[in-house]
């Protein structure tokens, strides 16, 4: 049986935090004008130029989680407002796993754990449900077209500020199908929950797009990490605007 900490590490899915590191390496800007066009391109045709982007999103779907050779399958739920609060649920064991402005707490029925800075970050949605580009982009690369999963797709590398943000290493990487313009992957680094700085290597897949009031949604997504098998993750409903306030993401005491 996976621990509950295990489950809610399926978080590592989809917006950048602004935490920068102290120490910033210079970077030499280069904007790619073939790439620009494609994130253009993947911008309008996605609907997730931030300007379009919905205020906050819930979302309901199974996690299937996977482990050398066995899986398990949970209902899960999802509340977000922007990068600052978030709320997953997995109704089946009554944990849940709060974010509220930099702060994090688990809450199952044995008791609640508050997590450090470092742990909240680890756990914060990367790229849930919408991958979004970094505030602050120093360059934009495009490398050619590859095939991903049967679609031919262009590879843009994204580069951040060195160093920023502390959820994400080096450079973001995205494929952007020629077809529809729609991403199908995404390779990125993060730093390990123990605060120390060991990038660990993910990978997200997209697919099975749906459009959710002029926004089109990934319904399934899957993560690997480090080259293996982590999770996938299949929605069925997903509702934005619907009016969450940051008293729905209140943190619970700590006793």
């Amino acid at each position: 049986m996976f621990t509950v900490s295990r489950t809610i590490l399926l978080l590592v899915s989809l917006s950048l935090c602004n935490r920068l590191w102290a120490h910033q390496e210079t970077q030499t800007a280069v904007f790619d004008q073939s790439a620009v066009a494609a994130v253009a391109d993947m911008l309008r045709s996605s609907g997730w130029s931030p300007s379009r982007l919905p205020t906050d999103v819930t979302a309901t779907g199974t996690i299937t989680f996977f482990k050398a050779d066995t899986s398990e399958e949970r209902a899960i739920s999802f509340e977000a407002i922007g990068s600052q609060f978030f709320k997953s649920t997995i109704p089946s064991d009554g944990s849940s796993l709060i974010i509220s402005r930099g702060q994090a707490v688990v809450v199952t029925p044995n008791g609640n754990q508050q997590l450090s800075f470092d742990a909240a970050l680890w756990m914060k949605p990367f790229l849930f449900p919408f991958f979004q580009l970094p505030k602050t982009p120093v360059g934009l690369k495009y490398l050619g077209t590859e095939m991903v999963g049967g679609v031919l797709a262009k590879r843009i590398e994204i580069a951040t500020v060195a160093g920023s943000p502390a959820a994400a290493v080096g450079t973001i990487t995205i494929w952007i199908s020629t077809t529809n313009s729609l991403p199908v992957q995404v390779e990125y680094a993060r730093i390990a929950d123990d605060g120390y700085v060991t990038p660990i290597h993910c990978v997200l897949t997209y697919s099975d797009y749906r459009e959710i009031q002029g926004v089109l949604v990934p319904f399934r997504q899957v993560e690997s990490i480090d080259g293996m098998h982590f999770y996938s993750l299949q929605l069925d409903r997903v509702h934005v605007n619907q009016g969450l306030s940051e008293s729905d993401f209140a943190l619970p005491v700590i006793k």
